[in-house]
């Protein structure tokens, strides 16, 4: 673990993501297994552009940070639930953080999971959650003892510098790509996609949830999946349970490599939000791309993304609060 000291905080930010412990994934087979890694490195690139005395460790090593270190910093820890799984001993982790200037509880998922219930139920007290996604959720946010704060998931400087040089020269052999767990909901959804003859030549990957406990199997890799979508001129996904989230970081990969982000959800109106690419049902999309060329969509997803500010800035704002 490295510091990076500055003097703009008055306290050192120390972010905390669960150790790559694929048990955890065995128990929990519906977490995302990327997710926390992705955040984390997001959040100490936005933090480093700010210049702020921050580190990033596993929850395994935590263990190993001297108590007078931990007074003067912050935890930002990714999912408490899995860090403390992962950490090795659980009761010693939840120890540590005890000993910490302040705790910041960091999800990205909707509110009403039972999952993001279960971080509010743990042996240490919390100062405050970051919600970090695309659409607020502090009304449903069901602890009011600690503090919501809804952090914007916006662009690093390194993203907006990829996503700005995007061009539409780019050869896309590949009309639609769906990847994710092996649910009803996926099936259902590549068989509707493929129903449609005018986009019949798709690729989908869906992991086993049996597997995804095994190292090397049931899994692609964020450079597999950069991979295909840079390939690919739709990426397509449907929620798999029935609570309004938008799964931001499925957005970002996309929007990454130029393909367009396309969410299918018939549940729940979306027009608040704002959000372009979100679907009522596959032949909503179907007729959407037959009128809108592909690099139409993209700009409208990329004008959204980019015109909303940068990670750092709303993250700074949410720190100041805590």
């Amino acid at each position: 673990m490295v510091w990076y000291p500055t003097d703009v905080l008055e306290y050192q930010l120390l972010i905390v993501h669960p150790e790559g412990d694929t048990a955890l994934y065995q128990e929990y087979p519906e977490f995302d297994l990327l997710l926390p890694a992705m955040l984390a490195r997001r959040l100490f690139a936005a933090c480093r552009e700010r210049s702020w005395e921050i580190a990033v460790c596993s929850s395994r090593e935590l263990l190993n940070v001297n108590t007078d270190q931990l007074s003067r910093a912050t935890p930002a820890v990714i999912d408490p639930v899995a860090c403390a799984a992962t950490s090795g001993n659980g009761s010693k982790f939840f120890s540590k953080l005890t000993n910490a200037h302040k705790r910041i509880v960091v999800l990205a998922e909707a509110v009403e999971s039972t999952r993001y219930g279960r971080q509010f139920h743990l042996p240490t007290n919390f100062d405050a959650v970051f919600d970090i996604g695309f659409v607020p959720q502090g009304n449903k946010h069901p602890f009011p003892n600690v503090p919501y704060h809804f952090v914007f998931n916006g662009p690093t400087k390194e993203e907006e510098q990829t996503i700005a040089e995007l061009s539409p020269s780019r050869e896309r052999p590949i009309p639609w790509a769906v990847v994710g767990p092996r649910t009803p909901n996926h099936l259902n959804l590549i068989a509707e996609l493929m129903d449609y003859e005018l986009y019949p030549g798709g690729f989908c990957f869906l992991q086993h949830p049996s597997k995804q406990g095994k190292k090397g199997t049931g899994l692609l890799s964020p450079s597999g999946l950069a991979a295909v979508l840079s390939k690919t001129n739709y990426y397509v996904w449907s929620s798999d349970d029935s609570f309004a989230y938008y799964e931001s970081f499925r957005f970002i990969q996309a929007l990454q490599v130029g393909a367009v982000p396309c969410k299918i959800d018939g549940n729940h109106s979306w027009e608040r939000a704002d959000i372009p690419g979100i679907f009522p049902s596959v032949r909503s999309f179907c007729t959407r791309v037959q009128e809108e060329d592909h690099w139409s969509m993209y700009c409208s997803a990329r004008e959204f993304y980019m015109s909303r500010g940068p990670l750092a800035e709303h993250l700074e704002k949410a720190l100041r609060l805590v």
